[in-house]
């Protein structure tokens, strides 16, 4: 998927780096040096024709103090995540979809073709679809993301991860 001009830059001017004040330059930056080489490798872009940056992190840097805590959040949950690369990105697709976030459909689209699911599954979820054809313990993470993500939006969640198995995999009880 192309990037139409000006978009995924929404209803915020994208901030050019030579307008920046110090502390967004640093985030700026650190999402450079970090998310720019991952979003490259994945196949969408975070960069913008004359440097600004794409989607949610435009957005990101006009509130760099507490950017750099979520940056920090977002490295722990890749790193140490207990979900393969495909769930991970089922998950955010179905979120996606549910939110209309177009960005995040875009990039997260390329990110799951990355991680090895097919085309047919990537239209399906960012649809709004359930992905079937992932194995069963695999399957159930779209339909519990939407019913999260429709009703219970700041609500007690609907399902609770069990403890690891013996195996060190997770199952998950609504």
């Amino acid at each position: 998927m192309s990037v139409p001009a000006q978009a995924f830059g929404g209803r915020i001017p994208i901030l050019r780096p030579d307008v920046m004040s110090n502390e967004q330059k640093q985030v700026y930056d650190r999402i450079i040096a970090g998310t720019v080489p991952w979003a490259t490798n994945a196949g969408f872009r975070v960069k913008a024709d004359g440097g600004g940056l794409l989607g949610p992190y435009n957005s990101q840097l006009l509130s760099p103090g507490t950017d750099a805590g979520y940056l920090d959040m977002l490295d722990a949950e890749k790193k140490h995540t207990s979900l393969s690369k495909r769930v991970r990105e089922v998950i955010i697709l179905s979120v996606g979809a549910v939110w209309k976030a177009d960005y995040e459909i875009y990039a997260h689209s390329a990110a799951a073709r990355s991680a090895g699911l097919s085309e047919s599954a990537i239209r399906t979820l960012a649809a709004g679809g359930a992905y079937r054809t992932i194995w069963t313990a695999r399957k159930r993470s779209p339909t519990v993301t939407r019913g999260n993500s429709h009703s219970n939006a700041g609500s007690t969640p609907t399902c609770m991860p069990r403890p690891s198995s013996p195996s060190g995999s997770r199952a998950w009880r609504t």
